[in-house]
């Protein structure tokens, strides 16, 4: 068998691979998306998108938010701005696909949580005749999908995202997740809802400056995935790592002050990370492999609709 009939056999098995997840994926959604869990996503993405309609003058009972500074200098009155509902919504999702989506004491990966997450809420999308878009970073790739309508939309991206997944190409990896966040702002010209679904706590004071100005536009959410050992590690003793870039393993002695100092630094992190967004009126949404996402979102909608 020559060089190329291996590979083009190689490429035809990862290719069934990937359509089997996405099938996987589409089944997985069907079976949770209910009456019930897509009236709570209609609820909380009501009255999203908002357009600029016209300019009016200022009548008693108006917001004063929506006063149109440089028409009311120029013509010595207050004017305001006037919007309308478009018919739909427009959800964008920034996909974290670094390293620290494959970490995992677990069999199901990070990662996984990622995809089942986008998937449930994009496809409730889709029966609402929204919009869903994505940047995907991470491999060293930075890829958009504009926002679309459709079902074909959705199967394309988990798609492409199932194939960055099988690659994990991490020496590749030299993206940050604040240059994309210019690129996002840049790419939605009404108004979104923005998802960053990402596995670590990334907080530099550059991307806080640019989630700011995303959320002066759009509304924004961060979606954390967390690993049990992340949060809930106690056992002591001898573990066996492996290194998400070259694949390495090591052991590791773990002993009870180890355990004790890592909990502090993390808490303090998740603590930084979680007031940050409540000072700039933001919920953050953590998911655990030891929850049911169906249930964390269904809860997430109805948090939302207050």
């Amino acid at each position: 068998m020559t060089k190329f009939h291996k590979y083009y056999k190689k490429e035809i098995k990862m290719i069934k691979e990937i359509l089997k997840k996405v099938k996987r994926l589409d089944v997985f959604t069907k079976n949770n998306i209910n009456s019930l869990f897509l009236g709570n996503y209609r609820s909380a993405f009501r009255g999203r998108g908002i357009e600029f309609a016209d300019i009016r003058q200022y009548d008693i009972g108006d917001d004063v938010r929506d006063i149109d500074w440089n028409t009311t200098s120029k013509q010595g009155e207050v004017y305001v701005k006037t919007y309308h509902e478009s018919r739909d919504n427009t959800l964008f999702f920034v996909i974290d696909g670094s390293e620290s989506m494959y970490f995992s004491s677990t069999p199901k990966k990070k990662y996984e949580l990622l995809l089942e997450t986008f998937a449930l809420i994009a496809f409730a999308a889709v029966q609402n005749g929204d919009r869903v878009g994505i940047l995907f970073y991470g491999n060293g790739v930075t890829k958009v999908f504009p926002p679309k309508k459709g079902r074909k939309n959705i199967l394309k991206i988990l798609k492409f995202c199932i194939e960055q997944y099988d690659k994990k190409d991490f020496s590749a990896y030299t993206d940050s997740p604040e240059k994309k966040f210019h690129t996002v702002l840049s790419l939605l010209k009404h108004s979104a809802s923005i998802f960053w679904l990402t596995g670590s706590m990334e907080n530099t004071p550059e991307i806080q400056k640019n989630i700011k100005i995303l959320k002066s536009k759009h509304d924004f959410v961060p979606v954390v995935f967390v690993d049990p050992a992340e949060e809930e590690w106690k056992d002591v003793g001898e573990f066996t790592f492996a290194d998400s870039y070259t694949g390495e393993i090591s052991t590791m002695v773990v002993t009870s002050e180890i355990i004790k100092n890592y909990r502090k630094i993390y808490q303090n992190k998740k603590e930084i990370f979680v007031k940050f967004f409540q000072k700039n009126r933001m919920e953050t949404l953590f998911i655990s492999h030891t929850e049911k996402i169906y249930q964390k979102l269904f809860l997430f909608f109805q948090l939302r609709q207050k």
